[in-house]
């Protein structure tokens, strides 16, 4: 299962929604979004956790695209087993990134 955080001054001062998860979970998150023609990134079936603080719920739609393009960035990052991050944008949110990250930030849940 997924867990989703909205940090404000993260990295170097900028604000991220951060996405977390055991290997399990990221090939959970991957199947369910290859089968979406749209949806939020923070969806219960697949999330257990989600503070995004001041987002809107609307900034984490995800377009039928950017569902397949996330599905395929959670394959990746859990696909060596090592520790990992990669960074996503979306259209939703113009402004922040999301980083997807794999054995890096386990302390933020």
């Amino acid at each position: 299962m997924l867990r989703i955080r909205y940090i404000k001054d993260f990295k170097a001062g900028a604000s991220y929604v951060v996405v977390t998860a055991d290997a399990q979970g990221f090939t959970t998150a991957a199947a369910f979004f290859a089968q979406q023609a749209g949806g939020f990134l923070n969806d219960q079936r697949i999330t257990e956790d989600s503070d995004v603080g001041a987002l809107g719920q609307d900034q984490l739609y995800l377009l039928p695209h950017e569902c397949r393009k996330i599905s395929a960035m959670f394959h990746e990052v859990v696909a060596s087993g090592q520790p990992r991050h990669i960074y996503c944008d979306t259209v939703a949110l113009k402004e922040l990134e999301i980083l997807i990250s794999y054995k890096e930030y386990e302390n933020l849940v």
